[in-house]
């Protein structure tokens, strides 16, 4: 069987704590190929709850793929156990598998999210627009001051008018 395999099933039948889970994840491919399910959980099983994290060497071990199928629903947290979701076991969910319901929700809230920031900076938006605009005025305006006080300037100095 693959690791992933091994795992789901590990998570299936015993529903493990946290260091369990840690503790099969890291040793569950230790074994010869013939040992069984059962075997290779009691074992790591004993392993946890007799030896710290640190001297089993899994602190942090699978601790990401953890909160991915956590994220992914695909394994749900009951208490400190873990247990595969009752749509997981339906479907037949691998543990990274990246479910379709799942997809959609996100795909959801991020349109939601994307609508609210789209609101909050339509305001924003309009007032950049705004200000765009009377700078642009401005320009305008002091091109054509510049323009009257060169006028002014030539008129001044052609005539010898004071003002």
């Amino acid at each position: 069987m693959k690791k992933s395999e091994l795992i789901r099933e590990y998570i299936k039948l015993y529903k493990p704590t946290h260091k369990q889970l840690q503790t099969f994840c890291k040793y569950c491919l230790s074994f010869k190929e013939s040992a069984t399910l059962d075997f290779r959980a009691k074992y790591c099983n004993k392993m946890s709850e007799k030896h710290s994290h640190k001297r089993l060497g899994t602190s942090g071990y699978y601790s990401n793929n953890i909160e991915t199928w956590l994220f992914n629903r695909v394994v749900q947290k009951k208490g400190k156990r873990y247990c595969l979701t009752p749509r997981a076991i339906r479907k037949g969910w691998s543990l990274y598998s990246y479910p379709l319901e799942v997809q959609v929700e996100r795909l959801k809230v991020i349109q939601q999210n994307s609508h609210k920031n789209w609101v909050e900076h339509s305001n924003t938006r309009m007032e950049l627009r705004r200000a765009k605009e009377i700078i642009n005025d401005l320009g305008i305006f002091l091109d054509n001051f510049e323009t009257l006080t060169r006028h002014y300037d030539r008129i001044k100095t052609k005539y010898d008018i004071e003002i």
